[in-house]
């Protein structure tokens, strides 16, 4: 829940960096890829650019976990190429409809 309001997005990332290996320790297969793919509320590729940097060899060493962190990425590249495709559309609808 704390990842998917902005507000505390940011705060819950750095206690999900700092606390990976504990959250992970006991987890099996099935927790583990949920775990790995909890930074997904994020939309931006610069910013899973710094989760794949910082978090990738957290997620490897777990020894599972991996190929939902890769989705994540992949879904938050995603997610911000569409953004960025859309937002001239969007603004458009926005502004016309006031």
């Amino acid at each position: 829940g704390l990842f998917g309001e902005k507000a505390t997005r940011d705060m819950t990332y750095d206690w999900f960096k700092a606390n990976y290996e504990s959250l992970t320790a006991g987890a099996g297969i099935f927790n583990a890829g949920r775990i790995a793919s909890l930074p997904s509320a994020y939309c931006s590729v610069a910013k899973a650019d710094e989760i794949d940097s910082i978090m990738r060899a957290k997620v490897i060493a777990a020894g599972r976990g991996e190929l939902s962190f890769n989705r994540m990425l992949e879904g938050m590249r995603n997610c911000s190429a569409l953004k960025d495709a859309k937002a001239v559309e969007l603004n458009a609808a926005f502004k016309s409809a006031k």
